[in-house]
């Protein structure tokens, strides 16, 4: 299971004062043996709506891997909305 970035815990703060609901951190997803962990996995509830939003934190904070880090948290969402959009 993979450590939470350094700016973990403000996201989460963030996404609370924004009225969500946090249901879980380190959020569980498989599709066929395939096994990823995004960070967060939050619900708001408006009315008869409900929203629910799977968060993976980056913060980006060392300039000398920030291609690389990009790369790899862009693989991250593209790896996570296609395994979301099959379930």
């Amino acid at each position: 299971m993979p450590n939470f970035d350094s700016c973990h815990s403000q996201m989460v703060s963030a996404l609370a004062k924004a009225g969500w609901q946090i249901e879980t951190c380190t959020y569980y997803l498989q599709f066929e043996g395939f096994e990823v962990y995004p960070d967060i996995r939050a619900r708001q509830t408006n009315g008869k709506v409900e929203k629910i939003i799977v968060v993976e934190v980056k913060c980006f904070a060392d300039e000398a891997s920030y291609r690389d880090d990009l790369y790899r948290a862009i693989g991250q969402y593209l790896i996570y909305r296609n395994i979301l959009s099959l379930k």
